[in-house]
């Protein structure tokens, strides 16, 4: 009699779990994919991921439309630059073509380039307020990108990748041709402020992490010496893990200590000030709290676009392969 109990009770506890599961994924839906020169139908509130291959268009493009909310920025996410977007809760319905525009553009400063289009069904009273209910539980997209672990650091400020303590670095700009020497870089993590050197496009510069660093987010800044005022550009950024750290407790910098000098003002000066950074600035260089990194795609220099009926120059800096240690 017990064995009978206890199989119906087991049996109770599945049905009810299953008739849960479908109330969970109604209040959430779903994201699902808007393929280049698809025409999809949509509700209100319904997710979607646009996906752009090598070609079709570059990290920090951004997805516009008139039934959209906002305007998302593509991130780099291995092997393709990625965006999710949200079908506005009070679109009306009808068919809406779905456009990109470059960094920092409004939708309305260039003509964007054709993407795919949504065909948004009617809805009633109801689903617009549970639309709205959960936009306002939703959290952020990370901007965090992830690049090729065969790329060099940084391919933008958001391409954050994990360094040990006292590990000796190549950092390397693809975008300031004819800047040799007049380049210092900053940051909390770094033992000094290295130079960036190169005779042509590619600048480089070696750089030792701290020892000590609490585990974070570091900014690294650009200071250009390039016209008659000194510029500053946070330019990168890239994470000290508690494992990292453990990895490296016995580790010397390049003057021989190791130490926690560095621990508490690290953390203070560079975590602090990434997440700031990430919380006010513009959408060419905005987003969330930063989440989890390593590594992701492989992509060339400047050059001309087509894949796919595509249309952008290829703007970003490129891709090289290099031995960081």
């Amino acid at each position: 009699m017990k064995r009978h109990h206890t199989a119906a009770s087991a049996a109770l506890t599945l049905l009810c779990a299953l008739g849960a599961a479908p109330a969970s994924a109604a209040s959430e839906p779903a994201t699902r994919s808007l393929p280049y020169g698809s025409t999809q139908t949509v509700r209100p509130g319904d997710r979607l991921t646009v996906s752009a291959a090598y070609g079709q268009a570059v990290p920090g493009d951004r997805v516009t439309s008139k039934a959209l909310v906002g305007l998302e920025a593509l991130r780099m996410r291995t092997p393709v630059a990625t965006a999710t977007v949200t079908v506005a809760c009070r679109t009306k319905p009808g068919v809406y073509p779905v456009g990109i525009v470059g960094p920092g553009e409004g939708p309305t400063d260039q003509k964007p380039a054709p993407w795919a289009k949504v065909r948004v069904e009617r809805v009633d009273d109801a689903a617009v307020h549970t639309c709205r209910d959960n936009a306002g539980h939703r959290p952020r997209e990370s901007s965090e990108e992830r690049w090729g672990a065969d790329t060099t650091w940084p391919q933008s400020p958001w391409d954050v990748r994990t360094f040990r303590p006292g590990s000796r670095i190549t950092v390397t700009d693809n975008g300031h041709e004819g800047a040799d020497g007049r380049i210092t870089l900053h940051s909390a993590a770094f033992t000094g402020k290295p130079v960036l050197r190169g005779a042509r496009a590619v600048l480089t510069a070696p750089a030792t992490i701290k020892c000590g660093l609490e585990p974070g987010v570091y900014p690294v800044y650009q200071h250009k010496a390039i016209t008659a005022k000194v510029e500053v550009e946070l330019w990168a950024r890239l994470r000290i893990t508690a494992d990292s750290r453990k990895e490296a407790d016995g580790c010397r910098t390049e003057g021989g200590k190791g130490g926690k000098e560095a621990g508490k003002s690290g953390k203070e000066e560079g975590t602090k000030a990434a997440l700031a950074s990430a919380d006010t600035r513009a959408d060419t260089d905005t987003g969330p709290a930063i989440s989890t990194s390593t590594v992701a795609w492989s992509a060339g220099g400047a050059g001309l676009v087509a894949a796919g009926g595509a249309f952008y120059a290829f703007r970003k800096r490129g891709a090289r392969r290099t031995g960081n240690s």
